[in-house]
C-alpha cells in the first residue's frame, strides 16, 4: 500500500473506518476508495451523516478522519 492506495474488502463502511481511525484521507483518495469498491459517492454522505467521520479542510484540500465520540 502506498500513498492513497487502499483495496477494499467486501466490508467498505468497516474498511474506510479503519483507515480513518488511524490515517486521514484526502476526499478524492476516499471517492476512489469507494468507487473501486462499487459503492455510489452517496456512502460518504451517510457515514458523515452518522457520525462516524468528519469532513474537515486543511491547507486548502478536504480531509475525512473518523469521528470518534468526544470529537
Amino acid at each position: 500500500m502506498k500513498g492513497d492506495e487502499f483495496t477494499p474488502t467486501d466490508d467498505i463502511e468497516s474498511d474506510l473506518l479503519g483507515i480513518l481511525s488511524v490515517h486521514p484521507m484526502r476526499e478524492t483518495a476516499v471517492l476512489k476508495f469507494l468507487s473501486e469498491a462499487g459503492k455510489p459517492e452517496s456512502t460518504l454522505t451517510e457515514l458523515t451523516g452518522k457520525c462516524v467521520i468528519k469532513r474537515t479542510e486543511y491547507d486548502g484540500q478536504i480531509f475525512y478522519v473518523r469521528w470518534f465520540s468526544g470529537n
